[in-house]
């Protein structure tokens, strides 16, 4: 999940930069709420936005985006 947040960051413009949106299997939507901090948006359709992202790109893979804006 932190590496797909990273990509998320390196290609999307604008308003949409590092928003991540996925659909998650019913049975999964607690787990990535509680594991990733993802909200539900819509039935299945998940959404980690910008902040949460950072958050967990630095923790899982070392990288610091907030020097880079």
């Amino acid at each position: 999940m932190s590496y797909a947040c990273l990509k998320s960051f390196e290609l999307n413009k604008g308003n949409y930069k590092g928003f991540l949106v996925f659909t998650s299997k019913g049975d999964l939507i607690e787990y990535y709420q509680e594991k990733y901090n993802a909200e539900l948006i819509f039935r299945e359709r998940m959404i980690i936005n910008s902040q949460i992202g950072k958050q967990l790109i630095l923790s899982n893979l070392g990288i610091d985006l907030n020097d880079e804006e």
